[in-house]
């Protein structure tokens, strides 16, 4: 199942960094279904979590928390290595990385 942006806020997500996950998905969802580049799916994406009110907030989350900055992160996704990453990086819980797979797939 593929979630749609009004239902990025209820993901479940079973990891603790489940914020972090949530903004990430999002960044990425935009990225792929939306074909927006990654400076406008942040932007966009902010829309859609109320309490996050700064594009610095949700970049943050795609180039610090888990790629060392933008390039890193942009490698990652164009050569499919979002999921290797994510399980190196933030070690998510299975089900967490199942929701990341339908997305990516």
């Amino acid at each position: 199942m593929t979630y749609k942006p009004e239902e990025f806020n209820e993901i479940p997500f079973q990891s603790n960094s489940v914020h972090t996950f949530r903004q990430i998905y999002a960044v990425i969802y935009l990225m792929k279904k939306e074909n927006m580049m990654f400076k406008d799916a942040i932007k966009k994406a902010v829309e859609y979590f109320p309490r996050v009110n700064a594009f610095p907030s949700i970049y943050d989350k795609c180039c610090r928390k888990l790629a060392s900055d933008k390039k890193e992160f942009l490698d990652w996704y164009e050569n499919g290595l979002i999921i290797e990453k994510l399980e190196d990086e933030l070690n998510p819980a299975e089900h967490d990385l199942k929701i990341f797979k339908e997305l990516l797939e």
